[in-house]
């Protein structure tokens, strides 16, 4: 359920405290563990190298394969309404396959996941891409493409693990504002999988700063191979690098694309002040978040 903020001045006490039960429901029912990201996030700081895949595979066509990530947002709602336009690209949304392979590693290597990927045989590589193309096949079957573009906002604790099995594919990372970010996704519940994040505060800010931290790692880890854009906001054509890479021209006309520009998210100014309130408690962690995205582009 999503709650729209449309809400008039005079009963936005009766929206807050709507939008506070909503919270506490999803938090009660969420599978969501509080501790998981961290502890990836602490095996994954204690990593100096990440290994490369020698491994070949005939398939030409992932040679040209681009994964996505970044924060919840409009903005990928946007990302992937203007992917879809454009010809030439099969646009998918691979979040569920991703875990499933990196949950099935995770059991193959008895709980040394990440560090120990390098473990994996060519055979079991080959099984993950077989896995992975047959779901490209199910939704593609038949389509000439010059490249997949593959949106897995929640997938991002298995970038390495996709960079080892698809040596030659391309990795980013979209970075909206996360103050912009956090409200809305507080505010609205919009595109928030309750497998990854529960929308109280505190698990919002705690979701970002440990989302911040794994992304710190595996830019360490797979330097060029993975580009970080940072947003402003939440509004993805503000970025030329971004949109260079996508329509791969020089100039995209900006007109083009007014459809799949994200909606502003309009809040009555009490309840802003207070979801404000809220967030100046962990302004340190935010200071933090905004930092690391800050040190990871040139």
């Amino acid at each position: 359920m999503t709650i729209q903020c449309n809400y008039q001045e005079d009963n936005y006490e009766d929206c807050w405290n709507e939008i506070e039960a909503l919270n506490d429901n999803i938090v009660k029912h969420s599978q969501y563990d509080s501790f998981m990201l961290t502890v990836f996030a602490t095996k994954l700081e204690g990593l100096s190298n990440f290994p490369s895949n020698k491994n070949s595979y005939e398939d030409s066509l992932l040679d040209h394969m681009t994964f996505i990530i970044g924060l919840p947002g409009p903005h990928l709602t946007s990302l992937s309404k203007w992917i879809r336009s454009i010809n030439g690209i099969a646009y998918m949304n691979s979040n569920d396959v991703v875990n499933n392979i990196g949950d099935h590693v995770s059991r193959i290597l008895e709980g040394n996941y990440p560090d120990s990927i390098s473990s994996l045989t060519e055979v079991q590589c080959e099984y993950f891409r077989d896995f992975y193309l047959k779901n490209l096949a199910f939704c593609h079957g038949g389509c000439i493409v010059d490249r997949v573009i593959d949106l897995i906002p929640s997938a991002f604790m298995h970038l390495g693990l996709l960079s080892y099995l698809f040596p030659k594919a391309d990795f980013i990372a979209i970075n909206p504002d996360p103050i912009a970010s956090i409200k809305l996704s507080f505010t609205s519940l919009f595109g928030f999988n309750s497998r990854h994040a529960n929308a109280t505060m505190s698990e919002l800010i705690a979701f970002n700063y440990d989302y911040s931290v794994i992304l710190d790692s595996w830019k360490q880890l797979l330097g060029t191979k993975l580009k970080i854009i940072n947003l402003q906001g939440l509004n993805i054509f503000e970025s030329n690098e971004l949109i260079k890479y996508i329509s791969k021209q020089d100039y995209y006309k900006i007109e083009d694309c007014y459809s799949c520009l994200p909606q502003e998210l309009e809040l009555v100014q009490e309840m802003d002040n207070k979801i404000m309130a809220k967030l100046a408690e962990f302004e340190e962690d935010l200071h933090d978040i905004n930092k690391r995205f800050q040190n990871m582009t040139p």
